[in-house]
């Protein structure tokens, strides 16, 4: 929080890239029924809860390459979602400044950071323009 809040009062920032990596290690054991244990685990628990909450469609989907890189990508919206609700920033666009959340992400694969086309520009947005489509899909964030 200390981070957000520097950032976007003290140095102006406009755009908050939420970037997530493709063949990540932590989904991977996110979806696995072993648990991780100590801060590791801590940390992957949202991640964990987000692929149980959505494990039928994710096991629908037979590539194991694919089915990671999904969770990867619906963190990704999951974290753009969450970052949008932050009181630091829906007071920025309460304010009428400028400030975008974009949800990216790195594929080891190729070096390319690839927009993943979920920006928020208002609290709003994600709900009304994002969260319909995957609920649509069955998807619970």
């Amino acid at each position: 929080m200390a981070v957000f809040e520097y950032a976007i009062n003290n140095l102006g920032v406009n755009n908050i890239l939420i970037t997530g990596h493709s063949r990540c290690g932590g989904v991977k054991a996110s979806m696995s029924d072993e648990s991780v244990g100590g801060v590791i685990g801590r940390f992957l628990s949202p991640v964990h809860e987000l692929y149980t909450n959505n494990k039928e469609f994710l096991e629908s989907i037979p590539d194991e390459t694919e089915r990671d890189l999904f969770l990867v990508e619906l963190n990704i919206k999951r974290l753009v979602r969450i970052v949008s609700q932050l009181p630091i920033v829906k007071e920025r666009w309460k304010d009428g400044k400028m400030l975008s959340v974009h949800g990216w992400i790195y594929r080891l694969e190729t070096g390319e950071l690839e927009d993943l086309g979920v920006t928020c520009t208002n609290g709003l947005k994600f709900d009304t323009e994002y969260l319909p489509e995957l609920e649509a899909m069955g998807i619970n964030l």
